[in-house]
C-alpha cells in the first residue's frame, strides 16, 4: 500500500468488469475541467484510445453514449473555462453544480454500477484525491469492488449513501429522471458487501460535513499525516493526543506559510525535488508513456494507537489538515485498519532514512524558507470565493428565434441571474461560453444579450470572469436553457462531421460499439486495398457486415444513425451512392422490425 510504483490510471478504473457494461456511474469532485470530464465516457463507451488526445469524431461518439449514464457533481464555481467549447453541449446533462450550505463541497468518489445479461449487478467505489482535471500530481485512489449482495442495508454504507442522497438536494436544476437514478443507484449501494483490499482487515467509510455526521477523529499515539495543505489548528486537531513526534509529508509553501512554532516537535518532509520513480505494468516491463508527477495532492492520515493492540488505521480521501477539510466541507473518505507490519508508518515510511522502500524516494526532510509574498495568493482566493457565491445564484439563459434565411435559423441569448452580484472589489463580466468576445460588464443583477447564433452556439455554460488590478479569476456556470431548438445537438454533430472521413469513422464506431480493434481492422483492410489514406467507404472490408449485423440485432445503432443520416448530415459528407444504400437499409429495418 503506497508504494510509488503502484500507480494506476482513473480510466483503467472505469472499465466494466469482463462480460459487464457500465449502466451508471455517479462521480463527485472539487474543481472541474471540462475537457477533463471527456475522458471518462471512453471507458463508458468502452472505445480504445490509440493517443495521446482522441479524434474528436470518436470523442463525439464516446460522449454521446455516456451522455444518459453520468452524473458528475462538482462545487458551484469551480468548473474551469476551456480553451474550446467543441463538444460540450454533450457534457452539459452530465455536469451538476453542488451548492452546500457551509463550508466546500470537497469530496472525490465514484460509484459505479455494471451490469451483464443473466447476472446480477456488479458495483465499483473509487475513494480519490484528485479532482477531475488534467493535472499530473501526486494522488491516492482506493478502489473497492463489489463482492455481493445483502438482503438488508449494511450499517458500512451508510456515509456513502448519505453523501449520495444528498447530492441531488444540492444541485442547480438536475433533470428529474437522472434524479430517479441516482436514488435508485443509492438504494442498491446500501446493500453491497465490498472486497477488502490486500492486508485490510476491516473496512469503514467516513463522510464530513453532512447533517448528523460527526467530525473525523484522529485520535492516537502515532500519526503519518500527508496533506498538500495544512493549517495550524487543522495540525493540530489531527495530532491531539499523541505521544510520540508526528511525522508530516506536505508542500513545501504550505509549509512556509505556516508559523514556525506550529511545527516544532513534528518530523517534517516535503516532495523532494528530484524524484524519479520508475512505473511498471503488470508484467513487469516499464511503462514509458506513464505521465512524471509534479507536485503533491494525496491526503493520508496513518494511526497507530497509544496501546499495545497491534492494528493501524489508515484513513485516504480528500480530507486536508484544516479546520474546514476535517470538520465543515463535505468530504468523504475510506478508513482500512490492519497489521501495522503491513499497514503502519514503518511500513510506508521506513524510519531508515537512505531506505528505497515505501515513500522514502519520494521526499526529503523539510528546510524552511522566507515565505513567498502571499498577496497575490489572498488575492486570488478572494476572486474565487466571490466566484463560488455568484456559481450559487441561478442563472437564466433564453433563446428566442432572431432570424430565419436560406441557412436556417439564428437565435438570440439573454443571460440573467435571479439575484444581483454581490459587491467585491472586482469588477466582474459574463460571457456566453461559445461567444467569448460578445461579453458584457456586470454592475448589479447582470443582462447580457448575445445575437446572430446558429443552432450550434447554443449553450447554458456562461463564462463569468472576476479581475481585481492584474489578477483575474474565472469558472463556468451552468444556467438553466429555455426555449432551446430541439435540434441544437444535431447541429453540433454536423458541424463536426463535415468531411465522408469523417462520417464514415462515426458510422463504424456507432455500429462497432467503439470495438477499437475493428476500427484498426478497418482501417488497415483499407490501407491495403491500395486506394491510400486511412478513409473508409461502404466498399471496405468490413463496413457491409457492420450494417448488415446491426440490423440483425435490432440494436439502436441503426435508428441513431438513420437519424443522422436522413434529418442532419448534408449530403457532401456522404460517400457517393450512400443514400441510395441507405434507403435500402432503412427499407429492411422496417420490414424486420414488422416481422419483429
Amino acid at each position: 500500500m503506497l508504494t510509488p510504483d503502484a500507480r494506476t490510471v482513473l480510466l483503467d478504473d472505469l472499465h466494466a468488469p469482463s462480460g459487464f457494461t457500465i449502466d451508471h456511474a455517479v462521480a463527485t469532485t472539487f474543481t472541474l475541467d471540462l475537457t477533463a470530464a471527456m475522458l471518462p465516457p471512453f471507458a463508458i463507451a468502452d472505445i480504445g484510445i490509440t493517443g495521446r488526445r482522441p479524434d474528436p469524431i470518436t470523442l463525439l461518439q464516446a460522449l454521446r453514449h455516456a451522455s444518459d449514464k453520468v452524473d458528475i457533481f462538482c462545487q458551484a464555481g469551480s468548473i474551469g473555462v476551456p480553451r474550446s467549447a467543441d463538444l460540450v453541449a454533450f457534457l452539459e446533462p452530465m455536469v451538476h453544480q453542488v451548492v452546500p450550505t457551509g463550508g466546500l463541497f470537497h469530496s472525490k468518489v465514484w460509484v459505479m454500477r455494471f451490469v451483464a445479461d443473466n447476472a446480477p449487478p456488479k458495483y465499483r467505489l473509487l475513494v480519490l484525491s484528485r479532482n477531475l482535471t488534467h493535472d499530473n500530481t501526486w494522488d491516492i485512489a482506493v478502489r473497492l469492488d463489489s463482492e455481493s449482495t445483502a438482503d438488508e442495508p449494511l450499517d458500512i454504507n451508510d456515509p456513502l449513501v448519505a453523501l449520495l442522497r444528498w447530492l441531488p438536494e444540492h444541485a442547480h436544476h438536475i433533470d428529474p429522471d437522472r434524479v430517479t437514478r441516482i436514488r435508485t443507484l443509492t438504494d442498491e449501494i446500501a446493500h453491497v458487501r465490498w472486497e477488502r483490499p490486500e492486508d485490510v482487515e476491516r473496512l469503514s467509510f467516513h463522510v464530513i460535513g453532512l447533517p448528523g455526521h460527526d467530525t473525523l477523529s484522529l485520535h492516537a499515539g502515532r500519526h503519518l499525516v500527508i496533506s498538500p495543505f495544512v493549517e495550524a489548528d487543522g495540525l493540530r486537531k489531527v495530532t491531539h493526543g499523541h505521544n510520540e513526534p508526528p511525522t508530516l509529508i506536505s508542500r513545501q509553501e504550505t509549509l512556509d506559510a505556516l508559523p514556525a512554532d506550529a511545527l516544532k516537535g513534528v518530523e517534517t518532509y516535503t516532495l523532494a525535488a528530484d524524484v524519479d520513480v520508475p512505473t511498471a505494468d503488470d508484467t513487469g516491463e516499464a511503462e514509458p508513456d506513464m505521465p512524471l508527477l509534479h507536485g503533491l495532492h494525496a491526503k493520508v492520515y496513518v494511526l497507530e494507537p497509544t496501546d499495545k493492540w497491534t492494528k493501524a488505521r489508515v484513513l485516504l480521501g480528500s480530507s486536508n489538515t484544516t479546520t474546514p477539510g476535517l470538520t465543515s466541507n463535505v468530504e468523504f473518505l475510506v478508513e482500512v485498519i490492519g497489521r501495522r507490519d503491513r499497514l503502519g508508518i514503518d511500513r510506508i515510511l521506513p524510519p531508515d532514512a537512505e531506505s528505497r522502500g515505501g515513500l522514502r524516494p519520494l521526499i526529503e526532510p523539510y528546510v524552511r524558507q522566507p515565505p513567498n509574498d502571499h498577496d497575490e495568493e489572498r488575492v486570488r482566493r478572494g476572486l474565487q470565493r466571490s466566484l463560488r457565491s455568484i456559481a450559487a445564484i441561478e442563472h437564466l439563459v433564453e433563446i428566442v428565434v432572431e432570424e430565419m434565411g436560406g441557412d436556417g435559423h439564428t437565435y438570440r441569448a439573454t443571460i440573467s441571474a435571479a439575484t444581483d452580484y454581490p459587491t467585491t472589489e472586482a469588477s466582474a463580466c459574463i460571457a456566453l461560453l461559445t461567444r467569448r468576445a460578445s461579453s458584457a460588464v456586470v454592475t448589479g443583477r447582470p443582462h447580457h444579450i448575445v445575437h446572430h447564433l446558429p443552432p450550434a452556439d447554443i449553450s447554458p455554460c456562461v463564462i463569468v470572469t472576476l479581475t481585481e488590478g492584474d489578477i483575474t479569476e474565472s469558472t463556468v456556470v451552468l444556467g438553466r436553457l429555455v426555449g432551446a431548438p430541439e435540434g441544437r445537438l444535431d447541429a453540433v454533430i454536423a458541424r463536426q462531421v463535415n468531411d465522408r472521413d469523417k462520417f464514415m469513422r462515426l458510422l463504424m464506431l456507432m455500429l462497432s460499439l467503439g470495438s477499437p480493434s475493428e476500427l484498426a481492422a478497418l482501417l488497415a483492410a483499407h490501407r491495403g486495398s491500395g486506394s491510400g489514406g486511412g478513409s473508409l467507404d461502404i466498399t471496405t472490408s468490413g463496413v457491409l457486415e457492420l450494417v448488415l449485423r446491426g440490423l440483425s440485432s435490432g440494436g439502436g445503432g441503426i435508428e441513431d444513425l438513420d437519424h443522422l443520416i436522413t434529418e442532419v448530415l448534408d449530403d457532401e459528407v456522404l460517400p457517393e451512392g450512400f443514400r441510395t444504400f441507405w434507403g435500402e437499409v432503412s427499407r429492411a429495418r422496417r420490414l424486420l422490425e414488422v416481422g419483429r
